[in-house]
């Protein structure tokens, strides 16, 4: 290996030893100086070797170098722009606004034209939804019938608490004046007194039955207060009749007679105190019906008025909901804008649930451009990156383009019949008009545009070498 070195060095140090001696005598080396004529006396082969070369073969060589110099430092220190082209159209960034109806529907006075401004709550067109002036009235009626049921069994309900019939005042009747002498709040009040007068004579009933079994009661009670004494009277007597008997004063005949009498008094003693215990299970029997008579008639009195109070608060809303049937029937303007794409012209004729009658093209609105991105490109946009706005209506060349920003990036794709999946991009646009050949013309909502979103940029040099450093990564490679 030292040898190998050494001779390396060697090697080296007479080329360099030769290339000195060279570089000093090369002056000497060079082709004596002649003139134009003489290297045409020349044997051919020196003049084509001492001839000189020509300065225009020279300058091109040299000019070839300098461009070469030149691109590939522009190449390295020029920087180019990475864009990402989307399609898309601009809109107001209110959206415009599509009119429609809730249900079927009968044209009744179409009050716009195509093309006509309105402002905010202005007429645009009236229906007439068929049934909803009978819904409302049946609605109405159910209402007010429920209602006065409500105001029925509130009434009974204080006059089960009072125990009387509180006074029925016209003011409280459901509907007011409107009712007041008619029929119908003198046939309610009818109602009302005869159920209370129903319950009390029921009631009356049973307080009668009490009352009477009260009394039963109450004649036992003396009858066995009789008996008591007489059982107490008889037994003395059977005493003494028992003693005399000893005393063979009486016969054995006198004292089982006076035996009897008193066994007989004895019997009916129990007899009547029996009596006594079943009427006080009447007794309790009667004031138990007496009161489940009121509390069947309180329950039954309060299951109907919850259950009209329920039925108010259902009714109150499917009356509301045909008033605001009857009230969309009448359409106005959302915003204010000009009408555009009517698609009614015949009073009387008929729409249908969620047709479109006409388009509200907002007045005043911002631009905006929505424009439709690649999958591919998406994941390189992010909002606030510059736009460069090309409307298809006015050639760039001519007319110049849009300048705007990315403003926001849908979340989720959507499907493009023609496309495939891509995601909506809305732009910010900086100004609303663009430069005419005299003046300034502005744009409008619908216009299609080419929108090229500024992603990064790249030197000269990356953009062309990116095809060869793509096909080596991909070369020698096995699927």
């Amino acid at each position: 290996m030292r040898f190998y070195m050494k001779g390396l060095w060697d090697l080296v140090c007479r080329y360099k030893t030769v290339f000195s001696d060279i570089w000093k005598i090369r002056h000497t080396l060079d082709a004596p100086v002649r003139e134009k004529d003489e290297y045409a006396f020349l044997p051919a082969h020196l003049e084509l070797i001492e001839t000189p070369v020509s300065r225009r073969s020279h300058f091109v060589v040299w000019s070839i170098l300098l461009f070469v110099i030149i691109s590939l430092l522009l190449s390295v220190l020029g920087k180019v722009e990475v864009v990402s082209v989307a399609n898309g159209k601009f809109t107001h960034s209110g959206r415009s606004k599509e009119i429609k109806p809730i249900e079927n529907a009968i044209v009744e006075k179409i009050m716009v034209k195509d093309g006509s401004f309105v402002k905010k709550n202005d007429p645009l067109v009236e229906l007439t939804v068929p049934g909803v002036e009978s819904d409302i009235l049946k609605s109405e009626a159910s209402l007010l019938y429920e209602k006065t049921e409500q105001y029925r069994y509130a009434i009974l309900s204080e006059s089960i608490q009072r125990n009387e019939l509180p006074e029925i005042r016209i003011t409280d009747f459901p509907g007011g004046e409107d009712n007041a002498g008619g029929e119908h709040f003198q046939r309610v009040s009818s109602l009302i007194k005869e159920q209370f007068m129903t319950w009390q004579n029921r009631k009356n009933q049973k307080q009668l039955t009490l009352n009477k079994k009260i009394v039963e009661r109450d004649a036992a009670l003396a009858r066995v207060s009789l008996y008591e004494h007489q059982v107490s009277q008889e037994g003395r007597k059977l005493n003494d009749f028992k003693y005399l008997l000893n005393k063979k004063a009486v016969s054995q005949h006198s004292v089982m007679e006076q035996e009897n009498s008193y066994i007989q008094a004895k019997n009916e003693h129990a007899v009547w105190l029996a009596q006594v215990s079943q009427l006080e299970k009447e007794i309790e029997l009667v004031r138990e019906e007496l009161a489940l008579e009121t509390n069947i008639f309180r329950s039954e009195i309060i299951e109907k008025h919850r259950k009209s109070t329920d039925n108010i608060v259902l009714l109150e809303h499917e009356l509301e909901k045909n008033r605001q049937r009857k009230a969309s029937s009448f359409i106005k303007a959302p915003v204010s804008g000009t009408v555009q794409e009517l698609n009614i012209h015949t009073e009387g004729g008929v729409v249908t649930t969620a047709e479109t009658l006409m388009i509200i093209v907002p007045d005043n609105d911002i631009l905006e451009v929505t424009a439709s991105v690649l999958n591919k490109d998406i994941g390189f946009i992010q909002p606030g990156q510059e736009v460069v706005i090309k409307v298809d209506a006015y050639p760039y060349t001519r007319h110049g383009y849009l300048t705007g920003k990315v403003k926001n990036i849908t979340a989720d794709s959507v499907s493009v019949p023609d496309t495939g999946l891509v995601f909506n991009v809305i732009i910010s646009v900086d100004r609303n008009d663009i430069q005419g050949e005299r003046k300034k013309i502005p744009v409008t909502a619908g216009m299609t545009v080419m929108a090229e979103i500024k992603t990064g940029v790249r030197s000269v040099i990356s953009y062309l070498l990116s095809p060869l450093k793509e096909t080596i990564n991909e070369s020698l490679r096995e699927r």
